[in-house]
C-alpha cells in the first residue's frame, strides 16, 4: 500500500499579513509596554538620584517611549488605523527592553549582589559592554538574514510559529525558577539578562522593521482585527 503524500500549499509571501510572516502583531505593543514600564521607571528613578545625567538620560527617553506606547495600546482604533506607527512603537519598545535587560544584567554581573563604586570602573564596565554589543550586532545581522530568507515563515495550517518568542519564555521561566541570592547566581542572572536583551530582543526589533517595510510596500495588507 502506497502512502499518500499531502500536497504542499504554495503561498505567495507578498499576500500574507506581516504578523503571519514575521510573528510580530500590533497588539504586542501592549505586552511590551507593560513589561517595560516598571523596570524602566525604577531604573530611571534610581539613576536620576545616584548617577550622572548622561547615564540616566537614555532611561528618561525609554520612559517617555514606554508611556506613549502604553497610552496608544489602550486605543485599539488608533492601533488598527495607524499600523505603521504601531509597529514603529513596537520596534522602539523592543529596543527599550534591550536597554533595561542588558543594563540590569550588567548591574548584577559586576556588583555580585553588593553594589559599590569600585564595581563600575570603566575597565570592568567595558568587559561586560564589549561582548554584549558584539552579541547585539550579531543578533541583528542573524535576524535580518533570518527574515529576508523567510526562514521565520513556519506555517502550520496557516498559523505562524514564533520560535524566538518561545525561547524567550523558556529562558525567563528558567531565571524565575532557579534564581537564588548568591554571588554565582547574580553572575548567571546577569549573563542571561544580556543574552535575552542583546541576543533575543533584536528579533522583535528586526521583525517590526520588516513589518513596517511590508506595510509601506503593500498597504492593502493592513491587519484586520477587532
Amino acid at each position: 500500500m502506497t502512502k499518500k503524500h499531502k500536497k504542499e500549499l504554495t503561498i505567495d509571501p507578498d499576500k500574507l499579513y506581516p504578523s503571519i510572516k514575521y510573528g510580530i502583531h500590533p497588539e504586542h505593543l501592549s505586552l511590551l509596554a507593560w513589561l517595560n514600564i516598571f523596570f524602566v521607571l525604577v531604573m530611571y528613578i534610581v539613576l536620576r538620584s545616584q548617577a550622572d545625567f548622561i547615564i540616566s538620560f537614555p532611561f528618561l527617553v525609554a520612559l517617555i517611549i514606554t508611556i506613549l506606547s502604553l497610552v496608544v495600546s489602550f486605543f485599539k482604533g488608533i492601533m488598527k488605523k495607524y499600523q505603521i506607527l504601531t509597529y514603529f512603537l513596537v520596534l522602539l519598545c523592543t529596543m527599550v527592553s534591550t536597554l533595561w535587560m542588558t543594563f540590569s544584567g550588567m548591574w548584577l554581573y559586576l556588583s555580585d549582589g553588593v553594589v559599590s563604586t569600585n564595581d563600575f570602573t570603566p575597565n570592568r564596565v567595558w568587559t561586560y559592554v564589549t561582548p554584549v554589543v558584539g552579541l547585539f550586532i550579531i543578533s541583528l545581522i542573524s535576524f535580518t538574514v533570518y527574515h529576508q530568507k523567510m526562514v521565520v515563515l513556519k506555517l502550520n495550517k496557516g498559523k505562524a510559529l514564533s520560535y524566538p518568542l518561545s525561547l524567550g519564555i523558556i529562558a525567563c521561566a528558567t531565571i524565575l525558577g532557579r534564581h537564588t541570592s548568591s554571588a554565582l547566581s547574580e553572575n548567571i542572572a546577569g549573563i542571561i539578562g544580556a543574552i535575552l536583551g542583546a541576543g533575543l530582543m533584536p528579533g522583535g526589533t528586526v521583525g517590526a522593521l520588516f513589518c513596517i517595510i511590508d506595510l509601506i510596500k503593500h498597504p492593502e495588507l493592513k491587519e484586520q482585527y477587532k
